[in-house]
């Protein structure tokens, strides 16, 4: 997430703190940004999630909890299990 926030504002870098308006973001940038993350990641985000949650860490909190919310609980604990094996 923070690399498309780079790449569609233009910066070398975003930290986890920064606020996509305030480094530049627009709603033209985030539509973008949803359609990059839509392509990437399959996920669904609205532009109200955008404008609700402009800090990078809050809206990748937003990304995780809707990707998570599609699981049922033994899905989940596989998915947990594998991440587990893989650290």
């Amino acid at each position: 997430l923070a690399a498309l926030w780079a790449e569609l504002l233009q910066l070398e870098r975003v930290g986890r703190h920064d606020h996509f308006f305030e480094l530049g973001g627009h709603s033209l940038l985030a539509t973008q940004l949803l359609a990059r993350m839509r392509r990437l990641w399959e996920t669904e985000i609205s532009l109200v999630d955008v404008f609700a949650h402009p800090r990078l860490a809050r809206l990748a909190e937003v990304v995780v909890d809707r990707e998570l919310a599609g699981y049922d609980a033994d899905e989940l604990a596989t998915v947990l299990s594998e991440l587990k094996d893989q650290a």
